[in-house]
């Protein structure tokens, strides 16, 4: 009965909800989309890609090898799946994956398009990760990050009441990762509108130094 009762309550938790959406639509996503089969994508896995590298360039060469492949056979499916990762890795606010999706859109697509994708799924996702830290995890962000959450606090309070200009520069530098300023925004006060603007402005950064990063992995 206690299992039972344990089991009714976690089904009931709203973050199991949330994450259940975001996986539930990733997959579909993955689902429905062409698979990924090509031969330049043999060896990559979405677990490599969450796992991280030790080699960061030479991850990146092979995500960039892959995504031409990809995108050369099927153009459409491979915005929409860039797309969906973009904003389902923000909105989990899992650490350095949207700054290498972010330069590989700027070797994948011409920078009009580029541009575009980023600045709506980084707008998007961000707002998924602003509202999941607003309505369920206010005492769990702080207690776990203690350090972090001081770091962001300070660097919003340095600006006094420019906080449009506090959000572009925490979006723009890597003094607070941009995974946790999501979560830790809403913490200190930062408006909804505000931090929706600055999330869509600061992920340009990473794209525009795609070519030069490209240049030296290749």
């Amino acid at each position: 009965q206690d299992t039972s009762q344990n089991m009714a309550g976690l089904l009931r938790n709203p973050l199991v909800h949330y994450f259940a959406a975001l996986g539930l639509v990733t997959a579909t996503t993955l689902y429905c989309v062409p698979s990924v089969v090509q031969e330049e994508c043999k060896g990559l896995s979405l677990g490599t890609f969450l796992g991280g590298s030790s080699n960061l360039k030479a991850m990146t060469r092979d995500l960039l090898s892959c995504g031409e492949s990809y995108k050369a056979d099927n153009p459409m499916a491979a915005i929409v799946l860039y797309s969906v990762l973009y904003t389902a890795f923000l909105a989990a606010s899992i650490p350095g994956c949207t700054t290498i999706l972010s330069i590989l859109a700027g070797a994948l697509w011409p920078p009009y398009i580029a541009i575009v994708l980023i600045v709506f799924n980084s707008g998007l996702g961000g707002m998924c990760a602003y509202t999941l830290s607003h309505l369920m995890l206010r005492g769990s962000v702080v207690a776990r990050f203690p350090k972090l959450f001081e770091k962001l606090k300070r660097s919003i309070d340095s600006f006094g009441s420019n906080i449009w200009f506090a959000m572009i520069f925490l979006r723009v530098t890597p003094l607070v990762p941009n995974w946790f300023v999501s979560l830790g925004a809403p913490l200190v006060g930062m408006p909804a509108h505000v931090f929706f603007v600055g999330g869509m402005i600061g992920p340009q950064a990473p794209q525009q130094k795609s070519p030069k990063f490209l240049g030296q992995i290749q």
